[in-house]
């Protein structure tokens, strides 16, 4: 019996180098030919997008706040500055002449006001306008005005405007299936001189040249948030987020300084604005794969609201003066009905200054180099296209060490481990059938005792080699599971540094990185390229 036993060793060898180095090239293959083809029949793949939205906070995390801190501020006007204005609707032309007017005071390196000044509208108090944008050039601030775009493309605003401040455009598309901006216009759309808030801005006022900005800006959000964000607070029934602020004697209504401790101890925003990595990577992960839980992260970028400057404390003085001075100060509106929003990856859904906010961020951070928006099914002949092609040789090379860790060592171990196992069965065996032998005896009589002896020993054994059973079942479980989470974990180590060879070394963007990556895992983790290769390999014996 012990000669008919299993060998203790496997006599499984491993595959050739050359079958593995097959498997690795038609990885990347299959995943190329499915990330270029696919799009073209079917359209983007809506799993691409889910999967970068997940990722989108692991890149966030990379980019640091320096350029926020140094050189961007954001000022929101909110349904509150007008009733406290008492300005009907819509806000007078004083009213933003009044705004535009106390930023500039600060002395402040660039002004943009995201909002289009287009209609002509019976209102005398445009020349207040017209006085302060004046008072603007001859103190040399540049002042940025969104403007619309007529039949011809070309930009325009409103008579009594024009020549007095930068036209820019503030178009944008959202991506058609989840909504998210992941790309800005550098140029408006279908024109040849329509420059983008965020291109106008970072050529003119810190005088940058950008040589050919027709391809799109792929847009890295930020992760870590500001303490002074957005003061959203409660989803009313409206659908609406607005703030909820409460003063001392719990009455609504009341807007503390944001500086001061009622405001500290009295709200609770919409959004996570945690400092720490982990708790912020977790949290917009949860929400991007479950949005109605958990929270969006903060705003990336300082905030102040316009009604904060109108009676300034003493406290808040020195706070004014760091948030405005010297920066690009960027106006837009947060309206508690108004559509000028935009969905981020990672804060969700904020007023669309913040867009051109992050647009310039990623200009200053990056430079003329910024990183290119890139189709892979649209091939072209240019750096960014080379440099994602490049992406997927490298992306071979990690599918080689990854099909190679578990061809070589998870596979082997687990060979040796059922080999064991059956070893221990057939040891088992052994041991009964040596216990119940009798020796002496060749007669047919005493072979038929020692069968019936063997057979009532089996049965006598079988409860507790059935426990046995369970229990081995469950540790081979136990140790499969194991080598199943060490190949998800290598994994998800590829990724990692695909997206950051991909994004930081290469310049490529994430969405375009996570495309080709979950293409390329989905053929080795279906293991279609071994199934391809073993059907060449097969093909090429019998021939």
């Amino acid at each position: 019996m012990a000669e008919s036993g299993p060998a203790t060793k496997s006599d499984k060898t491993h595959p050739p180098f050359r079958e593995t180095l097959l498997r690795a090239i038609s990885a990347c293959v299959i995943g190329a030919l499915v990330a270029i083809v696919i799009p073209n029949i079917f359209g983007e793949e809506f799993a691409t997008r889910k999967a970068a939205r997940v990722v989108a906070p692991f890149v966030g995390a990379f980019y640091k706040p320096d350029v926020r801190n140094d050189d961007i501020t954001v000022v929101l006007v909110d349904d509150k500055a007008i009733d406290e204005s008492q300005e009907s609707w819509p806000p007078s032309y004083d009213f933003y002449a009044k705004i535009v007017s106390d930023v500039g005071q600060y002395r402040p390196s660039a002004i943009f006001v995201d909002l289009i000044f287009s209609s002509v509208r019976k209102d005398a108090s445009v020349t207040g306008l017209q006085h302060v944008l004046k008072k603007m050039q001859g103190e040399h601030i540049p002042v940025f005005l969104a403007a619309g775009l007529d039949d011809k493309r070309q930009l325009f605003v409103r008579e009594g405007l024009e020549g007095l401040a930068t036209k820019v455009a503030v178009e944008y598309d959202p991506d058609e299936l989840d909504h998210v901006v992941w790309t800005y216009p550098m140029i408006a759309r279908n024109s040849k001189h329509a420059r983008s808030a965020a291109l106008a801005i970072y050529e003119d006022a810190p005088h940058h040249r950008v040589e050919d900005p027709k391809e799109e800006l792929a847009i890295t959000w930020g992760l870590y948030p500001v303490r002074d964000g957005i003061e959203w607070t409660v989803l009313n029934g409206n659908g609406r987020r607005e703030a909820a602020h409460k003063d001392n004697d719990g009455e609504n209504g009341h807007y503390p300084d944001p500086a001061s401790d009622v405001f500290r101890e009295n709200y609770d925003l919409y959004c996570n604005e945690s400092q720490q990595t982990a708790p912020l990577v977790v949290g917009a992960v949860w929400h991007a794969l479950v949005a109605k839980h958990g929270k969006p992260v903060c705003v990336f970028h300082h905030t102040l609201y316009a009604r904060e400057m109108s009676y300034p404390s003493q406290s808040q003085s020195d706070r004014l003066q760091w948030l405005l001075k010297d920066k690009v100060v960027m106006i837009g509106s947060a309206y508690g009905y108004s559509n000028d929003v935009v969905v981020s990856p990672i804060q969700d859904r904020v007023p669309g200054v913040y867009l051109h906010a992050m647009a310039l961020d990623n200009l200053i951070t990056r430079g003329p180099d910024y990183t290119k928006a890139i189709e892979l099914h649209e091939l072209e002949a240019d750096g960014p296209h080379a440099r994602a092609l490049l992406l997927l040789v490298i992306g071979g090379l990690c599918v080689l060490l990854l099909a190679l860790f578990k061809e070589r060592v998870i596979e082997p171990m687990k060979e040796r481990y059922r080999d064991a196992q059956q070893f221990e069965r057939v040891e088992i065996d052994e041991t009964i059938v040596a216990t119940t032998r009798a020796p002496d005896s060749d007669d047919s009589a005493s072979e038929q005792r020692v069968t019936l002896q063997l057979h009532a020993e089996v049965v006598k054994q079988r409860p507790r080699r059935k426990i046995g059973r369970f229990f081995a079942r469950v540790a081979e479980g136990f140790f499969l599971t194991r080598l199943k989470a060490l190949e998800v974990l290598l994994s998800v180590v590829m990724i990692c540094v695909l997206l950051y060879l991909g994004h930081w070394v290469l310049n490529v963007p994430y969405l375009t990185i996570v495309h080709v990556t979950l293409f390329a895992l989905v053929a080795e983790w279906f293991e279609w390229n071994k199934k391809l290769i073993d059907w060449y390999l097969g093909e090429k014996e019998k021939a």
